[in-house]
């Protein structure tokens, strides 16, 4: 998902748990303010506190990229580099498919989190290298558009 909003609703909030509770991995964008996320200035979604709801900010050079938002809610950072623009809003469908291409070769993407990542906080944060990304194969017939 890419969007991102400062008040609280219930509905999405709801929605996203259900679809969470179904074991379903949800994938957000972090924004591009460099602003941290939390109780002062909370952002959604990528604020709920939803078990698989993972927030995505960008990096640049295995850093965080200066205009990422960050924060504890932030799990994960990759690139989002796409024709010479580089927003949270690319970044998020990179993981999207990380997970993807995980559960297609019968994996668990968060165990993968865990072993092939560079780690930025040492508990919660990760940068990822893009090229994880091509761990296994999968025919292209398979591949999400």
């Amino acid at each position: 998902l890419s969007f991102g909003h400062k008040e609280y609703s219930g509905e999405e909030f709801s929605l996203l748990s259900k679809i969470s509770q179904q074991g379903t991995f949800i994938i957000v964008s972090a924004g591009n303010s460099n602003q941290k996320v939390n109780q002062i200035n909370p952002i959604y979604p990528c604020f709920y506190n939803i078990e698989n709801l993972f927030c995505v900010g960008a990096s640049e050079k295995k850093q965080k990229a200066f205009w990422s938002n960050y924060g504890p809610r932030v799990k994960i950072y990759t690139s989002g580099l796409f024709q010479g623009h580089n927003f949270t809003s690319f970044s998020a469908p990179r993981i999207s498919r990380f997970f993807y291409k995980a559960q297609k070769c019968s994996l668990n993407p968060l165990e993968i989190l865990h072993t092939k990542t560079t780690l930025i906080n040492l508990q919660t944060q990760f940068l990822i290298d893009y090229s994880i990304l091509d761990f296994c194969y999968i025919p292209k017939k398979h591949q999400p558009l």
